[in-house]
């Protein structure tokens, strides 16, 4: 990374994620992303089998460890019936997304939303189709 008098230095105001750009003369910029925090990726699984109809049920739950963070980075969703699917964060709806035929999975992203200690997350899923049905999801993120 250059160190002359045209670079510069960018930060977040968390200062968490660090962009260095750099030019020297005559020469193509350079971008460098570098993250100084140590974290934990995290992925957080779970599955629902035999869910009626038109009863909410929470897919999967992800409560933040005392003393961390969550960066949560996205959320994947699928099942065997078409569904709502919606994410919760301290019991706040975050965002919804519907499946239908053809299409049974869908991706939520949060791009490193920071969810606080002791915060709850939940991925809950409703549908009204008379058969029965079977649902996952998965939380992905770093615990920092």
């Amino acid at each position: 990374m250059s160190t002359g008098p045209n670079s510069r230095t960018l930060r977040t105001t968390n200062g968490q994620v660090h962009t260095a750009v750099c030019t020297d003369s005559g020469n193509p910029l350079e971008v460098v992303l570098t993250d100084n925090t140590a974290s934990d990726k995290q992925s957080h699984y779970g599955e629902v089998t035999s869910v009626a109809s038109a009863v909410s049920t929470t897919i999967v739950s992800l409560t933040i460890p005392a003393s961390k963070t969550f960066l949560l980075r996205e959320v994947e969703v699928g099942g065997t019936n078409i569904a709502t699917f919606s994410v919760e964060i301290a019991s706040t709806l975050e965002a919804k997304k519907r499946t239908y035929f053809t299409h049974y999975n869908e991706r939520f992203n949060f791009h490193g939303l920071e969810v606080a200690t002791g915060v709850t997350i939940d991925v809950k899923v409703i549908h009204s189709r008379s058969a029965t049905g079977d649902f996952e999801a998965r939380i992905i993120g770093d615990e920092i």
